[in-house]
């Protein structure tokens, strides 16, 4: 548990910012944003306020356990430092996004489309990075295996390559839809977002071409 002190710590910072900005903020808050980033749904400020740090206790605690689960105990030092590194990604995300949904209690109307893109650009980012450590054996973790059929390790090397190609310069248009007309920023994020979802199977498609 000493590798994700970071984690509790940044969830600690996220838990006290809520509490202290708590009394200052309206009793009715967004709980929902639409495509085009802005609120469409509202909720009782306890449910806003506090599901984001709910729901970072729930993966600090999650990826805590996925070493535990995996039986496999090969190279258990290196998955356990990636998958810490992609918890402390996903966290900050999260508590940039509590900071936005404080911000937006205090009156500061941003538009969510401009906080997602760069959040889960820099996740998945984060998960390109991840794949290559992992081992085509693993129970756990981004490792596809896009088709029902069993893939021998240059298959699955291959294929998991290009895919955290894919993720990686996703990630990276994702980030920069921040600086993108607010308009462009949706279309661009699901056009990425359903691209990065195909790389998988098409990079195995692409593999199974080639070496027939």
């Amino acid at each position: 548990m000493s590798r994700y002190y970071l984690a509790w710590l940044l969830i600690l910072l996220a838990a006290v910012g809520t509490a202290v900005a708590y009394p200052d903020m309206p009793a009715t808050m967004p709980t929902h944003w639409g495509p085009g980033g802005d609120p469409d749904r509202y909720g009782p400020k306890a449910i806003a306020l506090f599901i984001v740090p709910a729901l970072m206790i729930f993966m600090t605690i999650l990826f805590w356990l996925l070493p535990k689960l995996e039986r496999a105990n090969t190279k258990k030092r290196i998955k356990e430092s990636a998958l810490s590194s992609i918890l402390m990604v996903l966290l900050l995300g999260l508590f940039a996004l509590q900071v936005f949904i404080i911000g937006y209690g205090y009156g500061f109307e941003w538009n969510l489309s401009t906080v997602l893109g760069p959040i889960i650009g820099l996740l998945f980012v984060a998960i390109g990075n991840y794949m290559p450590r992992l081992g085509p054996k693993l129970s756990y973790g981004p490792g596809f295996k896009p088709h029902s059929e069993p893939m021998d390790e240059p298959a699955w090397r291959s294929t998991n390559r290009w895919t955290s190609y894919a993720f990686v310069i996703g990630g990276l248009i994702l980030v920069l839809t921040a600086f993108m007309p607010s308009g462009s920023q949706f279309p661009v994020f699901l056009t990425v977002v359903i691209l990065v979802g195909l790389s998988p199977a098409i990079s195995a498609y692409l593999y199974r071409q080639r070496v027939k």
